[in-house]
């Protein structure tokens, strides 16, 4: 009955998710059907096309995807056979997309209520996208632009519950190691450095970080599922084909057995887009279908009225509207055959909807309830696209004109928009329509950390468009030379950095401290910040972010090295603990290892790993070429070791409460992972032994090893733990555990 409480209840806050069991427990539910389809890759390779192909639309007018197109209602998928069904009788399109979608944008349509909604013609009509049925799958296809600009904006749209295309060039090495382009030893590698081989592992790696967390040990793959499309078959010689398949071929059977992240990895296929018939296209949408039967939200049951209410906003989205508030989405919700007069639930509602992608909400934002994500998209485009030329600008003075110019050069060199180039950008991309929204539009973006504020200032600043520099440069710009105190570097070793997770950090120090200014401006590049820890500037910190690495460094021009060991702790708890926050915040899931160097390293070269300087208390260091005291090099982040807390364990009456309160734990504690990464963050647990608890099979399995471990782990253990029961949406459970040490006395 819980099926997706079990994938998703991780993302509820405490009260939904208790809200959602009582609905499903005490109402009407139905299984609800529904598949999204995200076509991925590179720029240039035929993503658009294929989705013209899987349409059977005609590919002649295709252009390079500007942001991200999306098309819903086009189809669906009959749940027994497995069949497509594709809306055939469509009108052609006479303008170009961007003219059709400038020209509808129009929200001003009045929200569409109608009396009789079970029976209304609205679920009888024969439209796809007006006919709902318990034998039919709705499905959605989004296409997203392969240039790299856009990718800050995509992570507002990707999800776990999907099916992924990942789309290539058949020429394409695309399973070759990584090559770096030639750089000096301190630069910044980034995605700006990739190759063409680069972007397959990229989108994989992507993808595994919206990995579903309660994975079976006994399943041979992972969720979200990936197809791997390779176009430009009919480019290859004939002669050449067989052989160039059977090599990529072998390539992937050798990576599906390597690599965690290929157990995503379901089928390829080799493709023309040009030449190819139907037939070819038709194996694919099986294929599709054939996966859809099995993705962890397929068929499972909801409450009826949420159907209905969700097939409401279906409506009102295909008669034009994009938008709505919360006090609309009251008004539906009390709709007589929906009967929601509970503004929780409808909360819930809207939160349910957001996490199966569906929708964009956030609470706070309660007047912009995004329900055309295709709107949203054409919004982050005004702002990320660089198809922008000044001759385009019209109907404003000479002076303003040439202020915007200056303004876009300014945007381009250092990443600060200015509110007269957002106003224009706005205008000449969407008319006065964006602009009527704006207010709300920018908070959506400093939501997903796209724009960011910096106090005082008034310019919205941009990461994606930051300036490369390398490490070098940026310290003579600051002064900072080997005379300064240096700590030495903490790093966080990651399997895989999404591209927007450095923005997502820049903005959390932003909140704390204030960039560092420069004579250019603020000390904000590509992968590289720094910035002042007080009002006196006299401690800086300065983090970098490359491929794969997040690296910390704090500078005093004041103090003694021993002087900053409060300063290094807290900034090094703090940022591990905004991690797992904005792992949760964005459903994603990345894991990092914790790593050092010394002072005068740079910041990405070979570090130490922490279990390898607490093992040896002497280490070779091969930028100095002489042995570190290791002591000196991880002292400074004051790390603790976990096996001091074994000597004392926890107390006698904390160790029995746990075991009374196990079966409890057992049925409500949610989270777990996030419970365990805040305790390792807490030096309770190690990483180790937090591995080990993540992949026990299933939330249950996880909390009995927790709870079986936790005793032995220090007087401290039980304190942090109810502690990170507060954090992680576990409160009754921390509750009930704080009663029962009320009743022990």
């Amino acid at each position: 009955m819980f099926t997706y409480i079990v994938v998703l209840a991780d993302r509820f806050e405490e009260t939904e998710r208790l809200r959602y069991i009582d609905l499903m427990r005490n109402s009407e539910t139905q299984k609800r059907y529904f598949v999204k389809i995200m076509i991925v890759g590179k720029q240039s390779v035929g993503k658009t096309c294929l989705l013209r192909n899987l349409l059977k639309e005609d590919i002649k007018d295709v252009s390079s995807t500007d942001g991200i197109h999306i098309v819903i209602h086009r189809s669906k998928i009959n749940i027994e056979n497995g069949k497509w069904i594709i809306e055939k009788d469509r009108p052609k399109p006479k303008k170009s997309r961007d003219s059709i979608e400038l020209h509808s944008m129009d929200n001003s349509k009045q929200l569409i209520m109608p009396s009789d909604l079970k029976s209304s013609d609205l679920f009888t009509a024969t439209s796809i996208s007006k006919r709902p049925s318990k034998n039919y799958a709705r499905c959605g296809l989004w296409d997203f632009a392969g240039q790299k600009e856009f990718y800050c904006t995509h992570q507002a749209f990707l999800t776990s519950s999907a099916i992924y295309l990942v789309v290539a060039d058949m020429k394409t090495n695309f399973v070759t190691e990584q090559q770096k382009k030639d750089t000096t030893e301190d630069d910044i590698s980034s995605l700006s450095d990739f190759q063409e081989e680069d972007y397959v592992g990229f989108w994989f790696d992507s993808i595994h970080c919206y990995r579903t967390v309660d994975r079976r040990t006994d399943e041979e793959s992972m969720n979200p599922p990936v197809i791997v499309v390779l176009t430009g078959k009919d480019r290859i010689g004939k002669n050449k084909l067989q052989g160039r398949q059977k090599y990529l071929d072998d390539q992937f059977s050798q990576l599906h057995g390597e690599q965690e992240k290929y157990q995503h990895y379901r089928h390829k296929y080799f493709i023309s887009n040009t030449k190819d018939p139907d037939k070819i296209f038709e194996k694919i949408r099986k294929k599709i279908s054939e996966i859809a039967q099995n993705m962890p939200l397929w068929g499972k049951s909801v409450p009826l009225k949420w159907i209905l209410l969700e097939h409401l906003i279906n409506v009102n989205r295909d008669n034009g509207k994009h938008f709505i508030s919360f006090n609309d989405m009251i008004k539906m919700a009390k709709q007589p055959e929906i009967g929601i007069l509970d503004k929780g639930e409808v909360s819930t509602f809207l939160h349910f909807q957001h996490e199966v992608g569906n929708i964009i909400f956030f609470k706070d934002i309660p007047d912009l309830i995004i329900i055309e994500p295709q709107w949203l998209a054409n919004a982050f485009r005004c702002l990320v696209s660089d198809r922008f030329k000044i001759d385009d600008v019209h109907d404003v003075s000479p002076i303003d004109k040439r202020q915007i110019s200056t303004d876009w050069t300014l945007l381009n060199n250092k990443g600060e928009i200015s509110d007269l180039l957002i106003n224009t950008l706005f205008k000449l991309k969407g008319g006065d329509y964006f602009l009527k929204q704006k207010k709300q539009l920018l908070e959506v973006m400093k939501k997903f950390d796209i724009l960011v504020q910096i106090e005082g200032e008034n310019v919205y600043i941009m990461p994606s468009m930051f300036p490369p520099s390398s490490i070098s440069t940026v310290c003579m710009d600051i002064g900072i030379v080997k005379a300064n105190c240096k700590t030495s570097w903490f790093c966080m070793k990651f399997k895989f950095l999404p591209p927007s997770f450095f923005s997502h950090l820049l903005v959390w120090l932003m909140n704390n401290y204030r960039p560092t200014r420069v004579k250019s401006g603020f000390a904000l590049y590509r992968g590289i910040c720094v910035f002042d820890l007080d009002s006196s500037r006299c401690e800086k910190l300065l983090m970098t972010m490359s491929i794969d690495t997040i690296a910390l460094q704090i500078v005093s021009f004041s103090k003694q090295t021993q002087d900053l060991l409060e300063v290094c702790s807290g900034v090094r708890k703090d940022t591990r603990r905004k991690i797992v926050n904005l792992k949760k915040r964005y459903g994603i899931d990345l894991s990092y290892e914790q790593m050092f160097k010394c002072s005068d390293c740079t910041c990405h070269t070979e570090a130490f790993s922490l279990k390898q300087l607490i093992e040896n208390t002497r280490n070779y260091c091969s930028h100095h070429q002489e042995a570190h005291e290791s002591a000196t090099i991880y002292s400074p982040w004051k790390v603790e070791s976990t096996e001091g807390h074994i000597e004392k364990g926890m107390s006698k009456k904390h160790s029995q409460i746990l075991q009374t309160c196990s079966e409890h734990m057992l049925e409500n504690l949610y989270n777990v992972d996030m419970i365990c990464e805040y305790l390792e963050v807490d030096d309770i647990l190690t990483e180790e032994i937090r591995d080990t608890i993540k992949h026990k099979n299933g939330r249950q399995e996880q909390t009995k090893e927790l709870l079986s471990i936790l005793p032995f782990k220090g007087e401290k253990s039980y304190e942090r733990f109810i502690e990170a029961l507060k954090i992680t949406e576990n409160k009754n459970v921390a509750h009930y555990l704080e009663q029962q040490v009320g009743s022990t006395g």
